[in-house]
């Protein structure tokens, strides 16, 4: 038996787009056994033919190129990991209905292809007149299939059509740029100023905000600033957030991505999945990922690039320098690991809690009010006197609260050993006049600094560092020269008297404005407070680092929606709280100061 066909082969179709098929009819002779390439016209021998039982529907498929008929289901098993090109055979399957002996009839057949990238089945009916002869004659049919040839590389997003524009409204005449610390942290390194936010937007509002401040969305174009990047998230240094839109994008189907970048023609603003930036994985173009957002692994101190889909939520970044650069806005802290000194320390029985072995040789130490304080009785260095606090696992003074005041004073009316000069953690090095309490990361406050009359002075401009002068009846700030050798104050949250630091801030806040336990408790049972009640409050989400001045942190509150996320789709979900809820307070924010 012969199975005759005529086939115009095409072009292999793109990976991601449905074959486009047009069927024709045309009665062909029998031809003699053989294979004529060249008219395009196959005749296999019986010896090579399978075949079909005419008494039942039979899936037959021959593929020219090795000469060999299969099943429909063997074609599908030989093509699971390539997707099937019309270049090796016209027909994947032919379905014929039953006959009933040798006749000739014109009969219905169905055409299908299949397409394994996107693992979908287009199904065509066409009408071919089929003659059979006898059960074991020559069954002699033609189909001619006409191919739309797609090309795999289309463009699917094109960067020039970003319009990037500097708003003028957002800066000053003299061009500097309005209350530009409550976009978020300004910090320059290699080179580059960047703009980490304290936001949640899309891939195009993370694009548009950038162009509006003169800037553009974050670049890791070359290994160069990968490096770069990567010494800025040390775990020492980096004190953001996680997760970054980039300027890079998707913009063709055959997977090259491109910094999208105004009038930008380097010859590095494209780059495919063979990039070494890439997170492990990726690009995995899954839910869309068109877009490429930046992962700050601070851990390891390693940044990477993932795919993620355009509308996710992500912490807005840019970089550059609008003109002028907007000011300082806080001191260059010093970088270091503030670790234990092991050797200072001994370990319980259970071989896992340990204990100041011999806590009198670092200074005098006093409670009160959920804090622990420690006097040096040795003078140090501003920066030693840092390493030393870290060194029992304590932090140096940072006088973020009015309170802590008559802590300190309380301290020096028990013991002469609490009077006089500390270092503290407060600084102004690299940032003239704004001074900052490095041991926390936060400002400190004119409000609630009480500095001694005419200070701070930066006395010949070599005073950049806080001590405290404390007496039995105030205590008083003064700038001084940070080489110089001064006693020092260390401090910690006292935990003795509870089971979690959130029980110590507790006791520490409502020490501070007399709520008791009970009272805490039964804070969020009631629609009215009192002002104690509120000071509470304000105490609890300052010190828990989540309110500043009595506002939210939003920088704060996103680290937290990144540490809880459990997984990708978590992570979104708790982006798009944050960026809802953010809205409504900043909205009753307004109202309340109308």
């Amino acid at each position: 038996m012969l199975f005759q066909k005529t086939s115009n082969y095409a072009d292999k179709a793109s990976d991601d787009t449905q074959q486009s098929v047009e069927t024709t009819e045309q009665n062909i002779p029998s031809a003699p056994s053989g294979q004529e390439r060249g008219t395009e016209t196959i005749s296999i021998p019986p010896k090579s033919v399978t075949e079909p039982n005419v008494a039942s529907s039979t899936d037959i498929r021959y593929d020219p190129i090795i000469q060999k008929t299969s099943t429909l289901a063997e074609q599908i098993s030989k093509n699971t990991d390539s997707s099937f090109s019309i270049n090796q055979a016209a027909v994947i399957s032919a379905s014929f209905p039953p006959t009933e002996g040798p006749t000739t009839t014109t009969r219905a057949a169905k055409l299908t292809t299949w397409t394994m990238p996107t693992s979908t089945i287009s199904t065509i009916n066409l009408s071919t007149h089929t003659t059979i002869t006898s059960s074991s004659d020559v069954i002699s049919s033609t189909t001619k299939v006409l191919t739309t040839v797609i090309d795999p590389n289309i463009k699917i997003y094109d960067c020039l059509e970003n319009m990037c524009k500097k708003n003028e409204s957002l800066f000053y005449k003299d061009g500097r740029l309005i209350d530009a610390n409550d976009y978020g942290y300004w910090n320059e390194a290699c080179g580059i100023l960047y703009l980490w936010g304290k936001s949640v937007v899309d891939w195009q509002t993370n694009y548009n905000k950038c162009c509006s401040l003169g800037m553009m969305p974050i670049v890791l174009e070359n290994d160069t600033k990968r490096e770069c990047l990567d010494n800025l998230s040390k775990p020492s240094v980096w004190k953001y957030n996680s997760n970054y839109w980039t300027a890079a994008r998707k913009t063709r189907t055959n997977g090259t991505f491109q910094w999208c970048l105004p009038n930008d023609t380097r010859s590095d603003s494209t780059f495919d999945k063979s990039s070494s930036h890439w997170l492990p994985g990726h690009p995995s173009n899954i839910n869309g990922g068109n877009c490429v957002h930046l992962q700050v692994n601070k851990s390891i101190g390693r940044v990477y690039l993932t795919d993620k889909n355009c509308s996710n939520f992500y912490v807005f970044g840019c970089q550059g320098k609008p003109t002028p650069p907007p000011p300082c806005f806080a001191p260059k802290c010093p970088t270091f690991s503030c670790d234990k000194t092991t050797s200072f320390f001994s370990k319980l029985p259970d071989g896992k809690t340990q204990y100041l072995t011999n806590p009198i040789n670092h200074g005098f130490w006093f409670t009160i009010n959920g804090r622990t304080y420690v006097f040096s009785s040795v003078k140090q260095t501003w920066l030693d006197a840092a390493k030393a606090c870290c060194a029992i696992g304590m932090k140096i003074l940072s006088i973020e609260f009015d309170y802590e005041y008559t802590n300190l004073i309380a301290a020096a009316k028990n013991s002469s050993n609490a009077e006089g000069i500390f270092w503290t953690s407060g600084s102004d090095e690299g940032c003239e006049g704004n001074f900052g309490w490095c041991a926390v990361n936060k400002l400190v406050r004119d409000q609630e600094a009480k500095w001694y009359p005419g200070e701070p002075n930066n006395y010949i401009g070599k005073e950049n560092c806080i001590y405290l002068k404390l007496g039995k009846t105030e205590g008083t700030l003064f700038d001084a020269d940070c080489s110089t050798s001064q006693l020092y104050i260390c401090e910690a949250r006292d935990t003795t008297k509870t089971t979690s630091s959130s029980e110590a801030m507790v006791d520490e806040c409502g020490a501070a404005f007399n709520v008791s336990r009970d009272e805490a408790k039964q804070i969020f049972n009631t629609s009215t407070y009192s002002l104690k009640i509120k000071c509470f409050l304000k105490c609890m989400g300052e010190n828990g680092g989540f309110m500043l001045n009595g506002k939210l942190v939003d920088e704060s509150i996103l680290m937290m929606a990144e540490s809880l996320a459990a997984n990708a789709a978590k992570m979104q979900e708790n982006m798009i709280a944050v960026s809802t809820c953010g809205s409504k307070s900043k909205h009753l924010q307004r109202m309340n100061s109308l």
